[in-house]
């Protein structure tokens, strides 16, 4: 079996859940820029116009002020406010770049890329990353299949570089379903100046090296263990520690330092984006030099550990 093969095999078997988390990530992508559109060309209707000067006539002596509109439709407005920019800075976009700006100016760009920084993108990829490299090895000899591929025979060598393709496509696949939203968007919501597909390219990148980082140092503790559970409850432990990291170094000073052993520090899709300097292109190194790592340690340890049954 070649590299292709076992990689096309390990697809295979999950790709209703790449379909489905693409679809999400798609879908997703399409009611941001709704948002977006929302924001940047919303018009007003008459519920939100002025409210009229009080009337100054006075029935029987008694004044009554102007009363507000009640119906639902009115009150969710008035609960929801109108869209506005802090949110697009509270997920990275510099607020230079939206705040004070009318809103028909505000580089949509940035505010589409910025959706990267959503909680529910980071616990898709963090999970595929996870799942993934648990299931590498550990998982596999679980189902008690490793000993089936191995026999045919396959190399460890072999088996380990399609398991490391196998990921570089799942986290290809994923950040292209939002680029590919973002581009559809265009077609059904007014935005200014839409982007051309290029200029997503950075962000696309920027999110399958997160995720490939995090499957690259999940992965050799999943090739060192026969258990995948316990595979991915070490990896999303040392997850934890990463953002918990990075919390730490931004409330102590004296300790920023400890935010550089944390892989969400160099993961900056919307820096990436919008500067693109040598700077942001080292951290985008950064992730995928984990996830390099993360390969040959697995390698080493998949290649002189002791396989149950007849592994290999």
């Amino acid at each position: 079996m070649t590299v292709l093969t076992i990689a096309r095999r390990q697809l295979g078997e999950t790709r209703w859940s790449l379909l489905f988390s693409a679809a999400a990530f798609f879908g997703l992508a399409l009611l941001w820029n709704w948002g977006i559109s929302e924001y940047q060309f919303r018009e007003e209707t008459p519920e939100e116009s002025p409210p009229a000067a009080p009337s100054a006539e006075v029935n029987d002596g008694d004044a009554s002020p102007t009363e507000e509109p009640t119906d639902d439709a009115s009150r969710r407005r008035r609960r929801r406010g109108r869209p506005g920019p802090q949110v697009y800075v509270a997920f990275g976009v510099p607020g230079d770049r939206v705040l004070g700006l009318p809103p028909d100016q505000t580089p949509t760009l940035l505010m589409q890329v910025a959706m990267a920084n959503h909680p529910l993108v980071f616990l898709v990829v963090l999970g595929w990353g996870i799942g993934r490299a648990s299931a590498a090895v550990a998982g596999e000899i679980e189902r008690g299949t490793l000993d089936l591929t191995l026999s045919r025979p396959v190399r460890r060598s072999t088996y380990m570089l399609a398991q490391l393709l196998a990921a570089v496509v799942v986290f290809g696949v994923l950040g292209l379903s939002i680029a590919a939203g973002h581009l559809v968007s265009d077609q059904f919501f007014r935005l200014n100046e839409p982007p051309s597909p290029a200029d997503y390219l950075p962000m696309v990148a920027s999110l399958a090296a997160l995720g490939l980082a995090v499957f690259g140092y999940t992965l050799p503790i999943s090739a060192s263990d026969l258990s995948r559970a316990r595979a991915g409850i070490i990896g999303l432990g040392i997850t934890l520690a990463g953002i918990a990291a990075l919390i730490f170094a931004r409330q102590y000073e004296d300790y920023e330092w400890t935010a550089d052993l944390s892989v969400f520090q160099y993961y900056a899709p919307v820096g990436i984006t919008l500067e693109g300097s040598s700077e942001q292109y080292t951290d985008l190194s950064i992730l995928l030099g984990i996830f390099a790592a993360g390969g040959l340690l697995a390698l080493l340890a998949f290649s002189r550990r002791d396989l149950p049954s007849n592994s290999g």
